[in-house]
């Protein structure tokens, strides 16, 4: 999935596709911490706060789908395997 955004200007990784999930979104939801820790690195950083259709962020979806998350000094969130 990462491969698919990598050509893209930040811009368009920060604007939510229809669906309202960002590239954060679904790379957190599937516990795709390599991509997710890639993205969070990107400047500017995604907007980690932005919610999907339902409301929820992307630290939300990952804990929804069981995987453990930690707030990190360094970046928004670290998300564990």
């Amino acid at each position: 999935m990462l491969l698919d955004y990598s050509g893209l200007p930040s811009d368009e990784l920060r604007t939510p596709p229809p669906n309202g999930r960002t590239p954060l979104m679904s790379a957190a939801s599937e516990n795709r911490v390599r991509a997710t820790e890639l993205l969070l690195r990107r400047r500017p950083p995604p907007d980690v706060n932005a919610t999907e259709d339902y409301g929820r962020t992307a630290m939300h979806l990952a804990a929804l789908a069981g995987h453990r998350v930690r707030k990190d000094e360094g970046t928004a969130a670290k998300f564990v395997t």
